[in-house]
């Protein structure tokens, strides 16, 4: 996926903006379970999935929660970072090797004052993880895990198969051999 589609996946944005954003950004290739950006780390990018598969990850303790996935097209960075030159309360691990693009903090902020429009661009896409993680926590605490793993389905059917099904019970917030009790009543009721 090229610079220009991902971005315009949340704004339109002019082509010397996208231009620009191009050439400001640099090619990285992520080993399955590598991280490009790693919990407890100051991060100082925007990552651009160009190709392949990734989770957000948070742990605590000896314990792991995996809180989304990131696929093409899906941009990714630390708010506490980036607002705040804080650590990085997750992990963006890829599952399978992949390719993104990095575009650093002090790059994108040059580039949002030549190109205003990269300010809305960055507003919706706030505006959308905001969006996913509160409807994903009210999910969670209002159904039960068969509902959860139904709508998990329903919003992933396009990459389910790649994902490990350890990270999908951790999604979904059930151990693993409930979740086998789970896919196995799915696939009945199919």
């Amino acid at each position: 996926m090229k610079i220009g589609e991902l971005l315009h996946l949340n704004y339109p944005v002019c082509d010397e903006a996208v231009a620009a954003v191009e050439r400001a950004c640099r090619r990285a290739t992520v080993r399955r379970g590598e991280a490009v950006i790693r919990q407890g780390e100051v991060c100082h990018d925007i990552v651009f999935v160009t190709d392949g598969l990734f989770r957000v990850v948070f742990r605590h303790g000896d314990e792991e929660e995996t809180v989304c996935f990131g696929m093409d097209g899906d941009p990714f960075t630390s708010m506490h970072s980036y607002y705040r030159g804080e650590e990085a309360q997750y992990s963006f691990e890829a599952i399978e090797d992949s390719e993104c693009l990095l575009l650093d903090f002090d790059s994108f902020r040059i580039l949002q004052e030549e190109h205003t429009e990269l300010l809305m661009w960055f507003a919706r896409l706030l505006a959308e993880q905001i969006y996913a993680f509160e409807r994903r926590y009210v999910h969670l605490g209002t159904t039960d895990a068969y509902s959860r793993y139904v709508s998990f389905m329903q919003l992933r059917s396009d990459i389910v198969n790649r994902i490990p099904l350890k990270y999908i019970a951790q999604y979904i917030k059930v151990k693993p051999e409930t979740l086998s009790r789970i896919r196995a009543r799915y696939a009945r009721h199919r």
